[in-house]
């Protein structure tokens, strides 16, 4: 499925379990998404951070742009019910990098 989103960065971590010995490679993009509601238990308003897994592939070519921006994303569902990122391009660019 396609999904908008607004990317505010990503990160990739590699290395070797020191408790197993085995070899991971993590590679995490970091979206703001939306929250907002009101019932007897729960009020929210603006934004949630949330990371979504996506190919390291993806996120070495993501460290080269300005962040925030907004995507164009292709999401799959795991079995475990969240959401992967399996590729996105940039729509447009936040002018809040020009003015950090």
């Amino acid at each position: 499925m396609k999904q908008k989103m607004f990317v505010c960065g990503v990160s990739r971590r590699q290395g070797i379990s020191k408790k197993t010995g085995n070899q991971y490679d993590i590679a995490i993009v970091t979206t703001l998404q939306p929250q907002y509601g009101t019932d007897a238990n729960y009020v929210a308003s603006g934004f949630k951070v949330v990371e979504m897994q996506a190919p390291a592939v993806l996120v070495t070519q993501a460290l080269s742009w300005a962040f925030p921006c907004t995507v164009d994303a292709e999401l799959s569902i795991r079995n475990d019910g969240k959401l992967d990122i399996m590729s996105m391009a940039v729509l447009s660019k936040s002018n809040l990098a020009a003015a950090s």
